[in-house]
């Protein structure tokens, strides 16, 4: 059977390749693309020439370091083939799940913010307090309503070991540290929970729509 995988507002066939050694591949058929899609086939270019400058110098070598970079295969104009892992998960399957297993409403932060930012539509407060009101209103939901352990506490429940959340710690620090530092130089944004993937058993990561501003 051909699973059907929902991801970020999108839905996408899933292909399993078995090769002639027994391996499998999974790949997630994507149509109806937008001009951005050749924008990922650039960034993954860059990506692997990065990745061959990591591997020539010895500390990044002895560190593992290196940047995620799926298979792409075109098939043609409107459809590509993207390798994909059946550990993928996002940032925001955490969250639910979290908010799923407290009872709390996903939606509840955006609701507050846009209540705490109802005197700036008013018109209430002048433009430049804006900046400070957001600032504060994001302050009291990483606070009070998001709590920085919710990551942590979801994969020490689904990790299967004390050995594999360490190895998974690891992988996926450095996986964090060069995403953020590729997204500092290439000036990344619009960032969300459901545009970043990490593979539960590798620690590997991806960020979809990773495309310079």
């Amino acid at each position: 059977d051909v699973q059907i995988v929902r991801r970020h507002g999108s839905s996408c066939r899933r292909l399993t390749l078995i090769g002639s050694d027994g391996s499998q591949k999974h790949f997630i058929v994507q149509t109806s693309l937008t001009p951005n899609a050749r924008s990922d086939e650039r960034i993954l270019q860059l990506f692997r020439a990065m990745n061959q400058m990591f591997d020539k110098h010895k500390e990044s070598r002895r560190r593992h370091i290196g940047i995620h970079t799926p298979i792409i295969i075109p098939v043609w104009s409107q459809v590509r083939m993207v390798e994909d892992d059946l550990m993928y998960s996002t940032f925001l399957e955490v969250y639910e799940s979290h908010c799923g297993r407290n009872g709390r409403e996903p939606d509840l932060p955006i609701t507050y913010f846009k209540e705490k930012l109802n005197q700036a539509i008013s018109g209430q407060i002048s433009p430049e307090s804006i900046s400070d009101l957001r600032l504060q209103a994001y302050g009291e939901i990483t606070k009070n309503i998001v709590s920085d352990g919710i990551f942590t506490q979801y994969m020490y429940k689904t990790t299967m070991s004390g050995n594999h959340l360490w190895a998974f710690k690891k992988q996926f620090a450095v996986q964090l540290a060069v995403s953020n530092f590729m997204s500092f130089i290439l000036q990344i944004g619009g960032r969300s929970p459901n545009k970043i993937l990490f593979s539960k058993n590798s620690g590997k990561m991806l960020q979809t729509d990773f495309h310079p501003a």
